[in-house]
């Protein structure tokens, strides 16, 4: 019987150690740092104390939070902040290092905290993480954050500065910036497509930018923002709204005088829409006065014929006339088309009489041309008919030597008669009358190209470079 009475008081002691150990919400603590370890190489940062996360103040103060930790031996990389972490503390300001991804639920409700800088690599920001922390009046969210919980930020009455979506976030929760009543601007990305009930309800923003892709909207996103003159909805398909809140109580909790602006064109549409199946609920006009600001721009555009031109998310190649409306503008865009061309020129035959052989000779002249800004080939296409029955002269050849050939800032040439250099449109570019048999020019003064040297009826080809 006695031995059976000890097992019992061992197992007892036993349960209790254990029940003891697992009341902690940390496996250990680091220059004033509590720590969960998540993984072999991770953790989290959690709350102290063996009573739960609101049985104490567990951290004061402003806070690091480094992206290492080094414990038994063992260096983990810190993560998250778990939930509850810093819930109700007297903190100040809280820095995350740069490994954090992660704010877990209510990890800082009802805090302290006036101002957090958050971590390059934050992904999420779980709900109430940041609720009612009254102290709050500035928040930069990173541009990595893909997640913003449910009334992440409510209840955050100092908040004041002008809070820019990342452009990660596609869904904008229910309360998450609620009661927020110093917010008086936020900035809302177009890749937006769902905003839920009260996400900024009684804030004192005065204006808000619907984002152009926006497909669901709670009817209460604005509840009782009473400060509210002006909302602009970009979408130009019109958002499903749903009915989460009473119709009645909301439009009430609004100002009269609100300007509801929509994509050029769309005042009847968003008039006429009816967003209950039942009741005669015209959401859009029942907020206020709808207008529309279409401004018109005629614009040109100049393309060659092997490229496109972007017109509003439309690949263009084909000249003509196009209407769209792009922001509330309506844009006429006049498209010209110019052809790169490869194409031939060609000339008159040039009859040169000499003495000699009768034979026809052809040269092709290809030159890269700018054409309406378009790069063209264009092919010089000359005929050269030598005519052997012409009379000798006293200079006894039918051929002219020219050298160098290509010249640059001389040219001899040997062959009797007036020297006439042409270019490939045929325009004289230099006259010598000089019968002399043996001449040297200076062409210092004649551009780099192929030109044609005429000495009496004979003509060569020159290259000036």
């Amino acid at each position: 019987m006695k031995n059976i009475i000890n097992s019992i008081k061992t197992i007892a002691i036993i349960i209790a150690t254990f029940v003891s150990i697992n009341t902690f919400a940390y496996d250990f603590q680091v220059n004033g740092i509590y720590y969960k370890i998540t993984s072999d190489s991770t953790v989290s940062v959690t709350y102290g104390g063996s009573g739960g996360y609101n049985s104490g103040n567990f951290y004061s103060g402003n806070i690091i939070i480094p992206s290492t930790v080094l414990y038994n031996s063992v260096t983990y990389t810190v993560t998250e902040i778990a939930h509850n972490a810093f819930y109700k503390q007297n903190v100040d300001t809280v820095e995350l290092a740069n490994s954090i991804t992660k704010i877990g639920e209510q990890a800082f409700e009802s805090s302290s905290v006036s101002r957090v800088f958050f971590s390059n690599n934050l992904q999420s920001i779980g709900r109430d993480a940041f609720r009612q922390c009254e102290s709050l009046d500035e928040v930069i969210l990173p541009n990595s954050l893909t997640l913003l919980g449910d009334a992440a930020f409510s209840g955050c009455s100092s908040l004041k500065n002008t809070i820019i979506i990342p452009q990660g976030i596609t869904k904008i929760e229910s309360y998450v910036f609620s009661k927020c009543y110093s917010l008086s601007k936020i900035v809302l990305h177009d890749n937006i497509t769902k905003i839920e009930q009260h996400a900024v309800a009684y804030t004192n923003i005065d204006s808000i930018f619907l984002p152009k892709n926006l497909t669901q909207l709670s009817n209460a996103f604005v509840y009782n923002c009473s400060n509210l003159k002006y909302i602009k909805f970009k979408p130009t398909i019109i958002p499903d709204i749903y009915i989460d809140f009473n119709y009645n109580t909301l439009l009430n909790s609004l100002p009269d005088n609100i300007t509801i602006e929509v994509p050029c064109g769309k005042i009847e549409e968003y008039k006429n829409t009816n967003v209950h199946p039942v009741y005669d609920y015209h959401f859009f006009a029942d907020l206020g006065e709808i207008v529309d600001t279409c401004i018109i721009q005629d614009i040109t555009i100049e393309i060659c014929d092997n490229q496109s031109y972007d017109f509003n998310d439309k690949d263009l190649t084909d000249a003509g006339l196009y209407t769209d409306t792009i922001d509330s503008d309506v844009i006429n865009l006049t498209l010209i088309v110019y052809p790169t061309y490869d194409t031939v020129v060609v000339f008159d035959t040039i009859e040169i009489n000499g003495v000699g052989t009768d034979y026809e000779d052809i040269v092709n002249i290809h030159t890269l041309q700018t054409i309406h800004g378009c790069d063209s080939v264009v092919t010089t296409k000359i005929f050269y008919k030598y005519s052997g029955s012409g009379l000798n002269d006293t200079y006894q050849s039918n051929e002219i030597s020219i050298y160098p050939n290509p010249a640059h800032d001389k040219v001899t040439i040997e062959g009797k008669g007036e020297i006439k250099i042409t270019n490939s449109l045929g325009q004289i570019v230099k006259e010598i009358k000089d019968n002399n048999v043996y001449k040297t020019i200076d062409i210092k003064d004649i551009e780099s190209g192929v030109y044609y040297i005429k000495v009496g009826n004979i003509t060569q080809k020159l290259v000036v470079e």
